[in-house]
């Protein structure tokens, strides 16, 4: 093997000059920059998770359990509450809790890793359990004791309880008129409670989990249609809303829509980046989820993207797509944004 020999003149070894960082690098330079940066971002991705992010999760954890405990001293539980029906209420919330949150925490690495940059996991973590855990108890709360059972999630939650028994013993017939709109949401709470039982707590955070992601595919939707926008700004505005935070936290529409409208987002997105094949599935599954509760909705959704697709382009904002393509997903767009319409007419 030849022994690399160092280099007489030029800056002193170990030292940074200006030159390496600057425009007017030689090819090799930058060459050797661009290896740097992708082992630097190879070993980003390897690292589970730093110790800084660790210290702010178990913060999290240690803060969160002296507030239940606190909450506990000052509002003792009753015999029932530990021993009856609602037993399985708190408890079945707890081990959906302790399922979604650490779900949750790869696909967030993931995107710290993608963004290099492990602060951003921290703050992933942090909205994931202001939005599923601290969200989805304030809404508990105003629905089963501020509003002493009036709310419309606690409905939601006692027709899927009917649903729920009649599943378990045999009988599939949700004896519901239609699979759209407010049954719909009935029939996913009994099916959601058939898998995890009857707990409303339960099922507070799986929708408040949902709304959450669509929450996070929004966020991925915008560094990817706009990779020079300030992400870190957007994700705040949305992400520590407390109208996001609160209402879109328990069993009802706005959770699912939420939900639908981010991957339907993040799918039009990947079409404006020029992933159209891609992006027209992720979209129409997210337009047709939508659809299901509130028609209009993603019809407005679909006009606009369409609008974007034309017009976008014209300005050159995003990356050219093949003719063929181009054709071909602009035809998809129109035809979906006819249904979409005669849908919310009907």
């Amino acid at each position: 093997p030849v022994r690399r020999t160092e280099r007489t003149t030029g800056p002193a070894y170990g030292k940074r000059s200006p030159a390496l960082t600057s425009l007017s690098n030689t090819p090799m330079q930058r060459v050797e920059s661009l290896r740097l940066q992708r082992v630097r971002t190879n070993l980003r991705q390897k690292l589970p998770v730093d110790l800084p992010n660790i210290g702010f999760i178990a913060g999290l954890i240690l803060g969160f359990a002296a507030i239940y405990a606190l909450s506990l001293t000052l509002y003792p539980p009753t015999i029932d509450q530990i021993t009856g029906v609602e037993a399985y209420n708190l408890t079945g919330g707890l081990l959906v809790a302790a399922v979604i949150i650490p779900l949750s925490l790869p696909m967030l690495k993931r995107e710290a890793a993608r963004q290099g940059n492990a602060r951003i996991f921290g703050f992933l973590v942090l909205a994931l359990v202001l939005k599923v855990v601290v969200g989805s108890l304030l809404r508990h709360y105003a629905a089963f004791d501020l509003y002493e059972g009036s709310a419309d999630a606690a409905g939601y939650h006692g027709k899927g309880f009917h649903i729920m028994e009649r599943f378990r013993d045999g009988n599939f017939d949700p004896q519901l008129a239609t699979l759209s709109d407010t049954d719909f949401i009935r029939f996913f709470t009994g099916i959601l409670y058939t898998v995890i039982g009857p707990t409303s707590y339960g099922g507070f955070l799986v929708y408040s989990w949902l709304a959450f992601w669509g929450m996070f595919l929004f966020y991925r939707a915008f560094t990817i249609a706009v990779p020079e926008g300030r992400a870190s700004t957007y994700g705040r505005l949305l992400f520590f809303l407390p109208s996001m935070i609160f209402w879109p936290s328990s069993i009802g529409k706005e959770a699912w829509m939420v939900f639908a409208l981010g991957i339907a987002a993040f799918g039009a997105a990947r079409i404006l980046s020029g992933r159209a094949i891609r992006g027209l599935l992720i979209a129409g599954f997210g337009l047709w989820l939508g659809t299901l509760i509130r028609p209009h909705v993603p019809g407005m959704l679909g006009g606009a993207l369409l609008i974007a697709f034309v017009i976008g382009r014209r300005y050159g904002t995003f990356r050219p797509i093949r003719p063929t393509v181009k054709i071909a997903t602009l035809a998809i767009l129109l035809a979906a944004a006819f249904l979409l319409v005669t849908r919310t007419e009907g």
